[in-house]
C-alpha cells in the first residue's frame, strides 16, 4: 500500500504529523493559526486526540502536533475538497488494512499456540520427556529456534514471518516425535532440510 501521508506511533498510538497533513491538504492558512482554530472548532482534546512537541531549530522555536488518525480523518473532511476526500480515503483504507494484518497476525499467534500445545503433548505423550529428564519440552524448544534461524525469545515478539516458520518446524518436529522417534533422530532428519541451520547445534 503506497503512503500518502505518514502514520507513525508514538506513546503506543498510530499518529499523523499535523504540519505534514496541512501541506498535503494545500490549505493556505498559516499552519500554527490553521490548528489551532480547528482544535477550538471542533473541540479536540489534547492528550485525547492530539499530543504536541516543542521544537527548536536553528534557533527558531515552533510547535508540531501529533494527531490521532480519527481527528486526522475528520480534519480532512472538514476541509470539502478533493485533497481533503483524498486523504480522509487514505486514513480508511490504512485503518483497514490494519485491521485485516492484525486479523491474520492474530489468526497466526493462535495456530502456533494449538501447534505448541500438540507438540508438546506429543513430548509426554511419546515419554520423550521422561526419557530426556524433565528436559524434553526445553531442548525441543531450542531446536525449534536454532531450525528456524531466529534466536530464542518470548514468542509474542516474534514478527509475522518468524512465527510463521517457527510454527511450521514445531509441526513437523511434532510428526517425527508422533511416529516414535526421539531426538537425535529428529535433529538428524531435520537438520539437512534448513540451509540456515547453525553449527551450534548439539
Amino acid at each position: 500500500m503506497n503512503e500518502l501521508i505518514k502514520i507513525e506511533v508514538k506513546e503506543g498510538q498510530e499518529t499523523v504529523n499535523a504540519r505534514e497533513l496541512h501541506s498535503f491538504l494545500e490549505n493556505r492558512r498559516d499552519f500554527s493559526a490553521w490548528i489551532k482554530a480547528r482544535v477550538i472548532r471542533y473541540g479536540f482534546i489534547e492528550g485525547v486526540d492530539f499530543t504536541n512537541d516543542t521544537i527548536v531549530v536553528r534557533g527558531s522555536t515552533f510547535k508540531e502536533y501529533f494527531i490521532s488518525v480519527d481527528m486526522a480523518k475528520e480534519l480532512s473532511m472538514v476541509e470539502n475538497n478533493l485533497k481533503g476526500k483524498a486523504a480522509r480515503q487514505y486514513f480508511i483504507r490504512c485503518e483497514t488494512f490494519a485491521k485485516k494484518a492484525y486479523k491474520k497476525a492474530l489468526e497466526a499467534r493462535t495456530a502456533g499456540k494449538i501447534t505448541r500445545k500438540t507438540l508438546t503433548d506429543e513430548i509426554r505423550d511419546s515419554g520423550e520427556n521422561e526419557r530426556m529428564h524433565g528436559h524434553g519440552y526445553s531442548t525441543y524448544t531450542r531446536l525449534a529456534y536454532k531450525l528456524t534461524g531466529i534466536k530464542e525469545c518470548d514468542r509474542d515478539s516474534l514478527d509475522d514471518d518468524s512465527l510463521e516458520r517457527l510454527d511450521l518446524i514445531e509441526d513437523m518436529i511434532r510428526v517425527h516425535v508422533k511416529a516414535g522417534q526421539e531426538y537425535q533422530a529428529v535433529k538428524d532428519a531435520l537438520a539437512p532440510i534448513f540451509a540456515n541451520i547453525t553449527e551450534e547445534m548439539e
